[in-house]
């Protein structure tokens, strides 16, 4: 079951689970442990977060129990303001922060 849901996480994502194995263990060696579903929690825990879904949901499949992550409460401001702005205003917002990320990059 749990690898079901991971693989289909994969799928949606457009990754294989050999990638995410190999991304979150260095290796693709514990493909086949996880094909009978053993998988160790901080695996999980780290599946969960690449996904953004509850460790639950890798359980059950179950997007009804699926935990909304909170946001930071500078992001919550952020994106309040945001909200307020028009569209013409939003889009300067987003070439701004655009241009700022870019200029950090170098």
């Amino acid at each position: 079951m749990i690898f079901e849901n991971v693989k289909m996480l994969c799928e949606k994502n457009k990754m294989t689970i050999t990638g995410l194995c190999v991304e979150l263990t260095g290796s693709k060696g514990n493909i086949p442990t996880w094909k009978k579903d053993n998988f160790r929690a901080d695996i999980l825990k780290k599946i969960a977060d690449k996904f953004n879904v509850s460790v639950d949901f890798l359980f059950t499949g179950d997007l009804s129990i699926h935990e909304v992550p909170t946001l930071p409460k500078d992001s919550q401001k952020i994106l309040k303001l945001y909200e307020s702005l028009d569209d013409k205003d939003k889009g300067k917002v987003e070439g701004f922060i655009e241009a700022l990320a870019d200029q950090s990059k170098s």
